[in-house]
């Protein structure tokens, strides 16, 4: 195949995505970012996904933990379905990467009132149930930090270059008040606790923002606050728009 004609292939590829995906993908620059990973090789997509946490109408409560597959994951697959269908020449590569280290978070566990011991059990049947659901397909689902070993590591590394910069204290915030509504979920936390989670959030993105970027992959991710820390990196950003908050 000639560059002109992978050239013209990927365009109708982007302008195809551009149908379904949100309006974080549609900016001239992301649009950009896609392209070149389309234009590098064989489509590789990177979805984060987080434990089955308890859900109402389509939206998180956190007032429980199951070991079903999560209602993110649920979404993501939708997603990436009907992506294959408007653009069926694409046939990527699929990694589901499962967020284990949420079994860590003291307030998750407390909220969903499990022990560090149950949690990691009821992800690890999440983890299970994906893959039956996507392997006939040619999917992969794996924990993220059998991926990213250095994950914790490199999240606490960039959260603390969040915190230094000053030039970053007003977006904190700003981040902070448009996820209050999740943050009521968790029970009583309070304002620096709020704000140190948006901050350790912000840092998760863009440590996975430059994973996916440094490995050829294009990033899968719901409607957020926390897209615009993509940005930070070179990550080739599909925005599903959907809400799960």
């Amino acid at each position: 195949m000639d560059n002109a004609t992978r050239v013209d292939i990927t365009t109708d590829i982007l302008s195809r995505m551009a149908e379904i995906c949100g309006e974080f993908s549609q900016t001239r620059k992301m649009l950009i970012r896609l392209g070149k990973s389309l234009l590098n090789g064989e489509a590789r997509i990177l979805v984060p996904v987080c434990p089955d946490y308890a859900h109402r109408d389509g939206k998180y409560t956190f007032d429980g933990l199951c070991g079903d597959i999560p209602l993110l994951a649920q979404k993501h697959i939708a997603f990436l379905r009907r992506l294959q269908v408007v653009c069926p020449t694409l046939n990527p590569q699929v990694l589901m990467l499962m967020a284990d280290h949420e079994a860590d978070d003291p307030a998750l566990v407390r909220t969903v009132r499990k022990s560090r011991e149950e949690f990691l059990m009821l992800l690890n049947s999440s983890v299970e149930k994906m893959r039956e659901a996507v392997v006939p397909m040619g999917w992969q689902v794996e924990a993220m930090t059998k991926i990213i070993p250095s994950l914790v590591e490199d999240e606490e590394r960039v959260y603390q270059e969040i915190c230094a910069n000053p030039a970053y204290r007003g977006r904190i915030i700003s981040d902070t008040i448009k996820r209050m509504g999740m943050y009521v979920k968790y029970g009583n936390l309070s304002p620096e606790e709020m704000e140190e989670r948006t901050a350790r959030t912000s840092a998760q993105y863009v440590v996975l923002g430059r994973y996916a970027a440094h490995h050829g992959f294009m990033v899968c991710n719901h409607t957020t606050t926390n897209l615009s820390w993509y940005l930070q990196t070179e990550a080739a950003v599909l925005h599903n728009p959907v809400e799960i908050y």
